[in-house]
């Protein structure tokens, strides 16, 4: 695994219009200060910036704040820009290389580029590769979470199921990567035979229940026969289907002809309503007037 230093932060508040920037030894820091004075925040906002939200609650926690953290792996320089989620990678040249929003997008590339290849059951039974969180559990002990509970020391970590041990294996040595990598993959197919166990339970049962009433042998049928019959049901399906285009356009012109009929009954309706009018005022004008 590559070696990973941090370098520098760099720390705006919009809300606050206050800016702060801190560089760091490469080997040992000590940062001391009275309390509320920004010690916490300027910690988590580390984790913040690359992916590992810690525990717990800060007081006057700007949500908003943008933050630079300058870092080193294996001797080459990267910098990560990052306020709420949207996080973006430049190398050492200043070049943007890598931009997101989606956290599980920015945590895969955060593991590539440490070289952090170690993989994680997770609650919903799933193969997932470890992110930030993960990287830097052995390394960080969260006041607001770790020393009360078990190793709760980021947000969300027991998203993963189990992760503890195969993260301090994996930072220990004592298995090599490539070990974890296998084990999750034999895990995954474990996860999925028993799967497979469950349904192949349930079928029996069901088919046991329905053979106690139902006779589950069926009738006996030739290939050859049942193929002829399939091609035979075949033709009938597509005559049918032929006689019932003709049928539709015979209703079609049928209709057509009706609507047409209709119409010049309703003429010849009018014509005689028209014609009976003009009849009755005849019959009601004398004679000499006409």
């Amino acid at each position: 695994m590559k070696t990973f230093k941090f370098k520098s932060i760099c720390l705006l508040s919009q809300s606050e219009q206050r800016a702060r920037r801190e560089t760091f030894a490469p080997r040992l820091n000590l940062i001391a200060g009275e309390n509320h004075t920004g010690k916490s925040s300027l910690i988590k906002s580390l984790f913040v910036a690359l992916g590992a939200r810690p525990e717990g609650r800060l007081e006057n926690w700007d949500k908003n704040a943008i933050a630079l953290v300058s870092f080193t792996i294996d001797g080459n320089l990267y910098h990560v820009l990052q306020q709420q989620s949207y996080r973006a990678l430049y190398n050492t040249n200043g070049d943007c290389i890598f931009a997101t929003g989606v956290s599980a997008e920015w945590g895969a590339e955060f593991s590539k580029l440490v070289g952090f290849n170690l993989v994680l059951i997770d609650k919903n039974q799933e193969i997932v590769s470890a992110d930030a969180r993960a990287f830097f559990l052995p390394f960080y002990l969260n006041q607001d979470g770790s020393w009360q509970a078990v190793w709760s020391t980021f947000a969300n970590i027991q998203q993963f199921k189990a992760p503890v041990q195969p993260i301090l294996d994996y930072f220990s040595g004592v298995k090599p990567p490539k070990y974890y990598e296998i084990s999750a993959l034999r895990d995954g197919v474990n996860i999925t035979l028993k799967e497979l166990w469950r349904e192949h339970k349930l079928v029996s049962q069901v088919r046991e229940r329905f053979g106690r009433t139902l006779p589950l042998s069926g009738p006996k049928t030739m290939p050859d026969v049942f193929e002829q019959d399939v091609t035979r049901l075949t033709d009938e399906v597509t005559t049918l289907n032929h006689q019932q285009e003709e049928l539709r356009n015979t209703l079609v012109r049928e209709q057509e002809v009706y609507d047409s009929l209709r119409l010049q009954i309703h003429m010849a309706q009018e014509a005689l309503r028209t014609y009976d009018g003009d009849a009755s005022f005849l019959r009601t004008e004398p004679h000499d007037t006409l």
